[in-house]
């Protein structure tokens, strides 16, 4: 170990409690060998940073995972094995399997069981999913190219860290699996609220379902998309400008929920950017399948990479445009693109899409019903990332010793 993880490891350790030890990854997990091309007795499970170990659906194509080559076979996990990922343990890939039946994954995965079963588990997979470890697997993996950066099984077994009494390692796992549990039903709720969100908007944007004091009232125009909205040519060139207004690149937009992360200052730019004003629709064309949208309450410029939408005045509202250009069928027809490596959404083909488009009235009634949802969707968005964040501090906090439980 170098004298920089060294010193590392001495800052994060330095007050550990007296009855607590040090011990090598490699002396609390055995790897586990066995292999299988079974995949009907095992079903074919992969790692998901966010999501853990998850089945394939049907339609994945399993000769893309990686297998052993000599005996074309997966790894097999039992429930509660570790499986990890070498190329993506740096951002996070490591998992307890939560399946109660063994299944099959990628050879090129780590599959790990503990050798002592005294130990808690569920603690392990706590400390070794803590943002600490995290940046520790960064800071170990090699490899000639950053892209292909790894942390071998080698390296992982040589990890130290600290571990307490069996009876402390179930409290502080039972104390975190009820921060877990909360989070869970947090996410749950978001999800929910998502979905009722895309079926509001797939009944409601296409008139299936319309409001009652609207149900007698003629049917809706179809018109062109280019006869509802217009797309602004107003460019800003930050080395003849002195105007320093906030600049919208690609990154600040947060995909599939048009929340904006935040800005940079236009005279710091050297590329020419479009200008918007408050109330315009954002569109990020390049790579329309991220699903980039935003509607600023500012005036400002945007990436060059980013259509800048009105709605025509006496036929689209800004703020049901807004929602428009969310749509399932909007979103499809965004991504009948141009360029391969770097696809970009088309205007011309976008411009003679149709849609179905009710009176300004009907328009902005459904956009406020809509945006109520997101409020919800936002309020129920903050009070997940605050449980994240409480429960990554009390983890910092448990995992070395500073806060000790009662048993």
């Amino acid at each position: 170990m170098t004298l920089r993880l060294n010193t590392f490891y001495k800052n994060r350790y330095k007050n550990l409690p007296k009855d607590w030890a040090f011990i090598r990854l490699g002396d609390l997990f055995i790897e586990r060998k066995e292999k299988s091309t079974d995949i009907t007795q095992y079903p074919l499970h992969s790692l998901l940073i966010d999501g853990g170990i998850v089945q394939k659906e049907e339609r994945y194509e399993r000769s893309f995972l990686q297998k052993d080559k000599e005996n074309n076979e997966y790894r097999l996990v039992y429930p509660d094995d570790i499986v990890f990922n070498p190329m993506n343990l740096r951002f996070g890939a490591i998992a307890k399997s939560n399946v109660q039946f063994t299944v099959a994954v990628s050879a090129y995965y780590n599959v790990l069981s503990l050798k002592n079963k005294t130990n808690d588990i569920d603690f392990l997979i706590e400390l070794l999913q803590s943002d600490f470890m995290v940046d520790l697997y960064d800071r170990l993996s090699i490899g000639s190219l950053i892209e292909k950066r790894r942390v071998h099984l080698s390296i992982f077994n040589d990890i130290i860290i600290p571990l307490p009494p069996e009876k402390e390692q179930r409290k502080i796992s039972k104390i975190l699996g009820a921060w877990s549990n909360a989070i869970n039903y947090s996410e749950n709720l978001v999800y929910a609220k998502q979905e009722l969100k895309r079926g509001l908007m797939q009944q409601l944007l296409t008139g299936n379902v319309r409001f009652k004091e609207y149900s007698l009232s003629k049917e809706w125009d179809t018109l062109e998309f280019e006869k509802i909205a217009t797309k602004s040519s107003k460019k800003f060139d930050p080395q003849s400008s002195t105007e320093n207004l906030p600049c919208i690149e690609l990154e600040h937009i947060e995909q599939e929920t048009g929340r904006l992360l935040g800005h940079v200052s236009a005279l710091e730019q050297k590329s020419i950017k479009n200008r918007f004003v408050a109330g315009q629709v954002l569109f990020g064309k390049l790579r329309p399948y991220l699903k980039k949208y935003t509607k600023p309450d500012f005036d400002g410029v945007c990436s060059s990479e980013v259509w800048v939408l009105s709605g025509r005045q006496g036929v689209c509202n800004n703020n049901f445009l807004f929602y428009l250009v969310q749509s399932h069928r909007f979103i499809s027809i965004s991504n009948v693109s141009s360029g391969s490596k770097m696809p970009r959404a088309d205007w011309d083909y976008v411009a003679e899409s149709v849609y179905p488009i009710p009176s300004l009235p009907e328009q902005i009634k459904i956009a406020h019903l809509l945006e109520l949802v997101d409020k919800s969707i936002l309020l129920l968005t903050e009070k997940l990332n605050n449980l994240r964040k409480q429960k990554a501090g009390l983890i910092q906090k448990l995992l070395v010793g500073q806060i000790r439980v009662k048993i």
